[in-house]
């Protein structure tokens, strides 16, 4: 008696990655969108001659560093595996590939990432501390800026180690379903740094103290009041002792979500912190935070899977002089092949990155209904850093984290419109300008 084919069935291990995944994409997708405008003319996206001749100088060098810095985080790895010093290195940290195999894979990652970190370096160090150093960013001295960056470093060897070991270990428990396993546990671990970001990590680079009480924190009660989000948890950064430049962001999860606002942004008007604070609030009223962790999952998966077709192939096996696909010297190879999808995914993440900036700037504007703030302190981005209005489309695409000043300058001014909202002229604001001192003029 002759059988059809079976039906294939699935592992409750795939099932859970599979709908991880697919939860996952939905949170990506389907979180809020900015509403699309209709176009809006305006002439507050024009800056004056010294501020565009400023950030000719000042720009195109970091913007250099930021790309070779990509192209060293994928060649350093590539160099391990395929040059011979490199393979001396991984059969000199791997060993044999028997004894104290989880122990020396976690050394082994953490030390290209310590080789890619010490490739970056030079580059860095010229951004860091000569070019800030002369353009007046950077507060800190040279002592503590080398202490962030080595902390960093450490930090992120640390990191690569752990999770090169927990897919060694893993690949070893289950060598053909390995992925699903790995794609669960990675986004965990995801969600764990997310968790402990804000009250472990962050803390270690920009310490934080509570919003004293007076017309900043009585205008940031308003809005969060506005928000319908009285409970939430607002901490002042002490960027200054680093930096000059303004910023904010929000992160954790449950009891460690907070907004932190450096306290150099608290130097601004403050119907301008009032729209700052709009912004990441959207962010928590959207869950980006949770919502980020879980759309790590799908491309998880995705690499975990491209990852199980390269650990066993055995042309690579024989190049590290490996046996199999969890002998210690594969996290060599895992390490390039992360480090080769990571820049071909590295654009994806960048464009939602973008939609969901882009999202928390309409939150703000709802919230605050102050459009002629929200270009103001948008205004401040290029005349106080320095960041360029409307770079070109290459730049946004390959290295942009949110969308161009200009965009959203203008996106402020057609909701004005849309609105009947009226908006000071450009003389206006350039005149509120010239009031405040900036940096790189000092």
């Amino acid at each position: 008696m002759t059988h059809g084919p079976t039906a294939r069935r699935w592992s409750p291990a795939a099932v859970v990655a599979g709908a991880l995944a697919t939860v996952g994409v939905v949170a990506a997708l389907w979180g809020p969108w900015a509403p699309q405008l209709p176009a809006a003319i305006t002439d507050l996206t024009t800056f004056p001659p010294d501020v565009v001749e400023a950030i000719g100088a000042y720009r195109p060098p970091r913007i250099g560093i930021a790309m070779a810095a990509r192209i060293l985080a994928v060649a350093v790895p590539v160099l391990v595996l395929i040059a011979p010093g490199g393979r001396r290195l991984v059969r000199a940290i791997a060993g044999d590939g028997t004894r104290w195999s989880l122990a020396r894979g976690f050394l082994l990652a953490a030390t290209i990432s310590l080789l890619v970190w010490l490739a970056v370096l030079p580059m860095a160090a010229w951004a860091g501390l000569v070019q800030d150093g002369t353009w007046g960013f950077r507060t800190a001295p040279a002592g503590l800026w080398w202490r962030d960056r080595i902390l960093a470093g450490f930090l992120n060897a640390v990191m690569a180690g752990v999770v090169g070991v927990a897919i060694l270990a893993v690949v070893r428990r289950r060598p053909t379903s390995w992925p699903w396993h790995a794609t669960w546990l990675v986004t965990a671990i995801v969600g764990v740094v997310s968790f402990l970001w804000p009250v472990v990590i962050a803390p270690l680079f920009v310490p934080t103290r509570p919003l004293v009480s007076g017309p900043i924190h009585d205008a940031v009660s308003s809005v969060l009041e506005r928000a319908g989000m009285q409970d939430a948890s607002i901490e002042v950064g002490l960027a200054s002792t680093r930096t000059t430049r303004i910023n904010a962001f929000v992160a954790g999860l449950g009891p460690t979500r907070r907004v932190v606002l450096h306290d150099t942004l608290l130097e601004r008007p403050i119907d301008e912190i009032e729209v700052v604070v709009a912004h990441e609030l959207g962010h928590r009223l959207h869950r980006d935070v949770a919502r980020g962790v879980l759309a790590s999952a799908p491309g998880i998966l995705v690499g975990a899977l491209l990852l199980r077709r390269v650990l066993n192939d055995g042309r690579l096996q024989r190049r590290v002089g490996a046996t199999h696909p969890a002998d210690p010297r594969m996290i060599a190879v895992g390490f390039a092949a992360v480090a080769l999808f990571s820049a071909v995914a590295e654009p994806v993440a960048l464009w939602h990155s973008r939609r969901v900036e882009t999202a928390a700037d309409h939150r703000a504007l709802v919230l605050s209904d102050d459009p002629a703030a929200v270009v103001g302190v948008t205004r401040a981005f290029v005349i106080r850093d320095l960041a360029a209005p409307d770079p070109p489309s290459w730049q946004v695409a390959l290295l942009s984290t949110h969308p161009p000043v200009g965009s959203r300058i203008r996106h402020a001014a057609a909701y004005a419109r849309l609105h009947g909202i009226p908006l000071p002229d450009l003389a206006t604001y350039e005149r509120r300008e010239d009031d405040i001192g900036v940096p790189w003029q000092q």
